[in-house]
């Protein structure tokens, strides 16, 4: 099944062997806690977002999210993952992936989009954490829009 993936290959029958994708991990480790982080919490809590909305409705509760259905946990994540040294590693070793990956940069949220596109729009930036506040002034410079900050919990404020 991996080979079929195209993650691992078989480069002289029955031999198998490290391609450029199943190399990434052994030369990146935190990539191995992305995985882990993806599968064993990411796509269970994406697949508890109906239950969750269905037990819950519209709440504010830390403690009442898909993530809490996902793993049967009644307290909020950071909670969770401070239970332990491994899960507290496996969530620090997602994060440093992210972070490092192009595709989630805030490079790429710059300069993948046609901002100048959006000509007198009004754009709207739900922070969450200090991450997309950076993204939000960057932004700004880089377009020159006029652009809220609407904090979680908090009223919005114009930045630009």
């Amino acid at each position: 099944m991996a080979i079929t993936s195209n993650f691992l290959c078989e480069p002289t029958p029955d031999n198998v062997a490290h391609n450029a994708v199943s190399a990434t991990f052994v030369t990146s480790p935190s990539l191995v806690g992305w995985a882990k982080f993806m599968t064993e919490f990411s796509m269970p809590t994406a697949a508890s977002f109906v239950e969750a909305t269905e037990k819950w409705g519209v709440t504010d509760k830390k403690n009442e999210t898909a993530f809490n259905v996902a793993t049967k946990t009644s307290g909020p994540l950071f909670e969770f993952f401070a239970q332990s040294p491994d899960l507290a590693h496996c969530f620090a070793s997602y994060m440093k992936s992210v972070q490092a990956s192009y595709a989630t940069s805030l490079k790429h949220l710059l300069t993948g989009y046609n901002w100048a596109g959006l000509c007198e729009a009004v754009v709207v930036d739900v922070c969450f954490s200090q991450y997309t506040s950076i993204f939000s002034t960057q932004l700004t410079v880089h377009i020159g829009r006029r652009l809220y900050l609407q904090f979680r919990g908090r009223t919005s404020r114009r930045i630009s």
